[in-house]
């Protein structure tokens, strides 16, 4: 099967808001590092044939002019939020993160990515603890406390 160059591409299936979809992966045409990120035509298409109409980029570089046109001409919005690898988003990524994933009406189709399609991918997927290195490869300490942190706020918030 043609990936498009999206290594690590896979849906998400815990925790997602209802009548959304939410699909990871790495950068596309990833060579190991964050730089070497570049989005193909064939990349654009197999977004849309998965039906992917918005992208949140934890890359710590953006796409170029003309990839960002692509996008905009196939009709996917695009969220960049640089961080670098290896480093956890901060709350404040992770809220903007957030709200531009609930922000789209029902139906949305949002695909997360970073460089690999690890670490800060996975800490931007809000699952249970118990799945944030095994289910959502969440890399290092950092990314699970800033997890730990965001579940705390989360719980006073609901009073719980």
């Amino acid at each position: 099967m043609n990936n498009g160059g999206w290594k690590n591409f896979r849906e998400v299936t815990q925790n997602i808001l209802p009548n959304h979809r939410l699909f990871r992966a790495s950068s596309p045409n990833y060579l190991g590092m964050d730089l070497t990120q570049e989005l193909r035509r064939e990349s654009v298409d197999f977004l849309l044939q998965n039906g992917i109409n918005r992208i949140i980029s934890l890359n710590q570089y953006p796409y170029s002019e003309e990839e960002l046109a692509s996008l905009e001409s196939a009709g996917i919005t695009y969220l960049h939020i640089p961080v670098k690898d290896f480093h956890p988003p901060t709350i404040e990524q992770l809220s903007k993160a957030f709200e531009f994933y609930r922000a789209d009406p029902d139906g949305a189709t949002t695909l997360v990515h970073c460089g690999a399609g690890y670490g800060r991918s996975g800490t931007c997927n809000f699952p249970e603890e118990a799945a944030w290195r095994s289910e959502n490869r969440v890399e290092n300490a950092a990314q699970i406390n800033i997890l730990k942190e965001i579940r705390e706020n989360c719980q006073k918030e609901r009073g719980a």
